[in-house]
């Protein structure tokens, strides 16, 4: 789920290079890029899988405490 939160963010620079740095989603500055990137996954799932499997890797390696965490949030 926070994959496709992440889909929307546009306005948090750290945000944007999160997920760029990670991998593991997709930045829009429109509905209508929204709209192209989730067709795109459901044209190939193996793109969003490799998006999720990039997440959990880079949340296991960065977010291994609650002080890691709390930066993010």
């Amino acid at each position: 789920m926070s994959l496709f939160k992440n889909i929307f963010e546009k306005s948090l620079s750290q945000s944007k290079e999160l997920i760029k740095d990670s991998h593991s989603g997709s930045l829009a500055a429109s509905a209508d890029e929204v709209a192209k990137i989730l067709n795109d996954w459901v044209r190939n799932p193996i793109a969003l899988s490799e998006a999720r499997r990039n997440a959990r890797e880079w949340a296991s390696k960065n977010l291994d405490s609650q002080s890691e965490y709390l930066r993010f949030v």
